[in-house]
């Protein structure tokens, strides 16, 4: 009489079991929304300030409303998507699928420098902003896809530890295409005799040697260095979505019925009453304000001498932290989808809510830090390329320490 049980559960067990091909295409829809925003985060503020040749202030109005605006649309999208109904290829995935080509062409005009000087503002934040919102229309369903992946925990899991890694090398990705073809555009930095690294690391010589470091640079091979760099991510993007779509089988959901409609109040309500979510959110709530303030402070691995065997000490035991960091909450949140399940059985498709506002906490903590990192330059009259020129000609100056005009 076991036998009929048996053979339902291993055939059960078979369905819920994910391949390796499966595990990857899966985890290669996560680098869009990690390239974009480590080229973004990186590159969009000197982008602004020196080649868009913004004032401080709007800039930083820009990035501080761009990414409050991210973080807003998030519980939106995320209710949008509980909402909406299956279809023959799931309810996530047709998210992903018309949002990729618009979220492409918004992306590739914000590395665009309009015509028009009086609205440029307005452009780019625009743009921003939009690009922000269809890009949420990506990240939120792919992030509810695991609950639709496997039922099976350890799959879910494998699928999760798949996913982060090729995160943490879209991050690397994103900066490495980004910073390699930007940088083919600046002309080598030329020091006076006598000159260097420590002397430019003094603040007095910071905007002595202003003037000789934005000569290095050209502003119109700047823009057309952006403009490509922006089309070589446009390009891994769509490549990435058409893997995810055509590589990933979102599975229906039970058998029982959903629960009904709710309003977007009582979506939160719902969400923000459950112990365990609340607090696995709070938990990791500042981890990414935490490595976000560690990175103005990577310029100094090059401006100042040092040992390397530390660095590469160091850096190896933060990778595991981060590693760690990253994750963690992404394996745990569908567990606590599932507790939440468990304990109300009567209210069905409500996953995409839960991720959509675990996303928004994350952001919103680092929107305000980097508004106010940038909003800092208007107050202290500070300008940001400097940072930038002054790491890129110290490391100009390991490679030719006595360089002659």
């Amino acid at each position: 009489m076991y036998e009929p049980l048996f053979f339902c559960l291993s055939q059960r067990e078979q369905c819920n079991r994910l391949t390796v091909c499966n595990k990857l295409c899966y985890a290669v829809g996560g680098a869009p929304y990690q390239i974009t925003g480590c080229a973004l985060g990186f590159f969009l503020q000197i982008y602004l300030l020196d080649v868009a040749q913004l004032d401080p202030f709007y800039a930083s109005i820009i990035l501080f409303v761009g990414r409050a605006w991210d973080a807003v649309t998030d519980p939106i999208i995320g209710f949008m998507v509980s909402r909406s109904p299956w279809t023959r290829f799931g309810r996530m995935l047709p998210w992903i699928l018309f949002s990729t080509p618009l979220a492409v062409v918004s992306y590739f005009l914000i590395w665009y420098v309009p015509v028009i000087e009086d609205g440029k503002v307005m452009w780019y934040l625009v743009f921003y902003c939009l690009f922000q919102t269809l890009q949420t229309c990506f990240h939120v369903p792919y992030s509810a896809l695991t609950m639709f992946i496997s039922e099976d925990q350890k799959e879910r899991d494998s699928a999760t530890a798949y996913r982060m890694t090729v995160e943490v090398l879209g991050t690397v990705i994103g900066t490495a295409v980004q910073g390699q073809i930007v940088g083919m555009a600046n002309a080598p930095c030329i020091l006076a005799p006598g000159d260097n690294s420590t002397n430019l690391l003094s603040l007095a010589s910071v905007f002595s040697y202003y003037s000789l470091l934005t000569c290095c640079l050209s502003p119109l091979s700047q823009k057309t260095a952006y403009m490509i760099a922006s089309g070589a991510i446009c390009s891994i993007y769509i490549l990435c979505a058409m893997v995810l779509f055509f590589g990933v089988k979102e599975n229906k959901e039970s058998s029982r019925p959903r629960s009904e409609l709710m309003s977007f109040w009582q979506g939160i309500g719902l969400v923000m009453g459950h112990g365990p979510y609340v607090k696995l959110v709070m938990g990791f709530l500042f981890t990414s304000l935490a490595f976000m303030s560690v990175i103005p402070f990577m310029i100094l691995v090059v401006c100042v001498k040092g040992n390397l065997i530390i660095t590469y000490m160091v850096s190896f035991a933060a990778g595991v932290g981060v590693a760690a960091a990253f994750l963690l909450p992404w394996s745990m949140l569908p567990d606590v989808v599932d507790d939440f399940q468990v304990q109300n059985p009567d209210s069905q498709g409500h996953e995409a809510i839960f991720y959509s506002f675990y996303v928004f906490f994350t952001k919103f903590a680092s929107g305000i830090s980097l508004g106010i990192s940038t909003l800092s330059l208007d107050k202290t009259n500070t300008l940001a390329p400097v940072v930038l020129y002054i790491g890129r000609c110290c490391w100009c100056e390991r490679r030719n320490p006595r360089v002659s005009v």
